[in-house]
């Protein structure tokens, strides 16, 4: 017996089929004229807050929410239809209580007049399953215009969307939901070093972009961090890619199934045609190490990266932000040619006057209490900082008060209890300096 299934999208544009005629009303457009857009922005939870006036909806905190809802003058159901929104309650990071809801709109199509716009969109969230590595089961955003008002539609929406939500487009993964609270440069304890040479770089990249064109240089830059897990690379990715009007795009090289050499072309290619966008490769001494020890199931070849790269193609308005912990392991194919990578910085754990700063803006230490502090967390990377202050927390919400400077204290010594349990008297130091 032969069982054939319909192409996934076949199947998503039947969930909509009782909707038809109501869609082609409501555009003024028959089915020819209609454009399907896949969008990563779940435009219908703004009109699942309208509907539930009085529930404290998750999101509608967020600035970008709050300009998609501006931005939506009008919007109706189909006739005779009862919505389904799956709700779940989410946890109030402030009170602890679970007091409000994340609303999930399900297949009912929605209608919506945009400001700006010369007609009105259609928005579903339509269940979509594939089989092209197993059975998976997803739902898929998508937005219907007329063609004749769709120019019109996308340029309301551009802006308003890239702040609502930003997700790294991952080629063998799914995309990753970027968080917005945590990318933030005034967030981050930085070295001045690490200050000036990244974020003040990065930053001017995109005020330079007539100096380049003038000069007859490659508008693109590459930056390679480096060092010991815990120290920043990522959270500094992170602030970078939450710049706006930025796409991003990343590779789980560890995918053999769908990532090759030719995968990660395409993706190269999809971030140059989605300029201006940031690639990000992670943990490269791991997947192309000098001694040649890598995973035999990474599909992807040092050949094909390095082709990627440099790209007989315009690499114009094309970011490179690349991570490794050892660049000792690192091939030096990917460090020998000039331009490849304009910044190689080094991420080392957090010197006295960093952790005095970090604990100062976490907590509100005055300069003694934190020079006990500091001292106590020499060789500490910025991640063990992290968990010594969540750990003091634990042990000041277990007495019912405010974190002290002996709860600090405490939980350094038993962070590197714990760190010298790990390394077993190998011999080994990991993580931590010499004291």
């Amino acid at each position: 017996m032969n069982i054939k299934f319909p192409a996934a999208v076949s199947a998503a544009h039947d969930s909509l089929a009782p909707y038809a005629g109501w869609i082609e009303g409501i555009l003024g457009a028959p089915k020819g004229e209609l454009l399907t857009l896949e969008l990563l922005t779940a435009l219908d939870e703004v009109i699942a807050a309208r509907i539930f006036k009085d529930v404290p909806i998750h999101g509608t905190s967020l600035q970008g929410f709050k300009l998609l809802s501006a931005a939506i003058q009008e919007w109706e159901l189909p006739p005779d239809t009862t919505p389904r929104i799956e709700m779940q309650p989410v946890q109030d990071r402030t009170s602890g209580d679970a007091t409000s809801w994340s609303a999930s709109w399900r297949e009912c199509p929605v209608a919506i007049w945009l400001t700006g716009a010369t007609g009105p969109a259609i928005v579903a969230n339509i269940p979509y399953t594939s089989m092209r590595n197993g059975l998976a089961s997803d739902w898929k955003h998508w937005l219907i215009v007329a063609r004749s008002s769709a120019a019109s539609v996308l340029q309301a929406l551009g802006p308003i969307c890239n702040i609502c939500t930003k997700r790294i487009r991952v080629t063998g993964g799914p995309s990753q939901i970027l968080d917005d609270k945590t990318g933030n440069w005034d967030a981050l304890v930085l070295p001045s070093d690490i200050h000036s040479l990244v974020r003040r770089d990065f930053e001017s990249f995109f005020a330079r972009e007539e100096w380049f064109r003038k000069h007859h240089l490659p508008f693109k830059r590459g930056y390679l961090f480096y060092g010991a897990p815990g120290n920043g690379k990522t959270s500094v990715i992170r602030a970078m890619a939450n710049r706006p009007g930025l796409s991003l795009f990343s590779v789980n090289f560890n995918n053999n199934k769908e990532v090759d050499d030719s995968a990660v072309a395409s993706m190269f290619e999809s971030a140059r045609n989605s300029a201006p966008a940031l690639v990000i490769l992670e943990d490269l001494d791991r997947i192309f190490p000098r001694d040649g020890s890598r995973k035999e199931e990474v599909k992807v070849s040092l050949s094909g990266l390095l082709n990627s790269l440099d790209g007989v193609a315009v690499q114009e308005g094309l970011i490179v932000a690349a991570t490794a912990n050892d660049p000792e392991r690192l091939d030096p194919a990917i460090l020998n040619r000039p331009g490849r990578f304009d910044r190689v910085i080094e991420f080392r754990n957090p010197s006295a006057e960093i952790r005095t700063g970090y604990f100062q803006k976490i907590s509100g230490l005055d300069a003694s209490a934190a020079a006990k502090i500091v001292e106590s967390t020499d060789g500490f990377s910025f991640a063990q900082l992290r968990e010594t202050y969540i750990l003091a927390g634990q042990f000041a919400f277990e007495e019912e008060r405010e974190i002290e400077t002996c709860d600090l204290l405490r939980a350094a010594a038993a962070m590197r209890s714990q760190s010298c349990k790990a390394r077993g008297g190998l011999g080994v130091k990991v993580g931590f300096g010499p004291k």
